[in-house]
């Protein structure tokens, strides 16, 4: 009987253990991008700054809500908290930074449990959100585009739908 039991519980076991049927964790390449038609209305010259964060499914909904007046505000006790990876462009700098699959903040991210990537970022004139899933079926393939645009974020690099005909 022990025999039986153990042997049926052995494909549940290996999906919990490798994270199959499930959401997943998976590092990625995130390039983050001005875009030139942003550097041009702007003179040549812009200044901008993206946070990227990793967090667990159950803070998705508050990072979704939270205001970005206040994140970006000084002080902030949230952004203060936030296990961040800080993106900086200035002006005359290069346009396109990269947080590589291989740092170090992932690691930390997936000991929290992180489940999603929150990009919060602002430019004069603008400032927007995007939260994304880190599960690797939501991707082409171990690459995030990510461009800052006039109208808001710009995301490359997701699945296609293959719910869509």
């Amino acid at each position: 009987m022990k025999k039986l039991v153990m042997w049926a519980a052995g494909p549940a076991v290996a999906m919990a253990l490798t994270g199959c049927g499930g959401s997943s964790f998976r590092t990625y390449d995130v390039d983050v991008s001005l875009d030139p038609a942003l550097v041009a209305a702007r003179g040549g010259s812009v200044a901008a700054e993206v946070d990227l964060i990793g967090v667990p499914e159950a803070q998705a909904a508050q990072w979704r809500a939270y205001s970005l007046g206040s994140y970006f505000g000084g002080d902030d006790p949230m952004r203060a908290g936030a296990a961040r990876h800080p993106i900086v462009f200035k002006p005359g700098a290069a346009q396109k930074q990269t947080l590589s699959r291989t740092d170090p903040v992932w690691n930390q991210w997936k000991q929290q449990g992180a489940t999603s990537l929150v990009v919060m970022s602002q430019w004069p004139g603008g400032s927007a959100r995007e939260v994304l899933p880190l599960d690797a079926a939501a991707w082409q393939d171990r690459r995030i585009g990510i461009v800052v645009q006039k109208s808001g974020l710009a995301v490359e690099g997701r699945a296609p739908d293959k719910s869509k005909p």
